[in-house]
């Protein structure tokens, strides 16, 4: 899913950082820690945001675990 909001709106840093997570979770930590520096890079603020109080729409379960792939990935708070 990430990959296909990022060829269709390769602007959306929020399909970086969903990339980044998937990808930490799945062990790729060279290509999530790329797609997390993209994120971050394209919008610092959105980043800090995101990482710092999880948003409505995420269930706390699904927010954990995006938080643990970005942390895979290589982010550090």
């Amino acid at each position: 899913m990430a990959e296909r909001t990022i060829a269709a709106h390769p602007s959306h840093p929020g399909a970086y950082r969903i990339l980044a997570a998937a990808l930490g979770q799945l062990g790729r930590t060279e290509a999530a820690g790329t797609a997390l520096q993209r994120a971050i890079t394209m919008s610092p603020q959105s980043h800090r945001a995101f990482v710092s109080a999880r948003p409505p729409y995420f269930l706390p379960e699904h927010y954990e675990a995006v938080l643990d792939g970005l942390r895979k990935a290589g982010w550090t708070q």
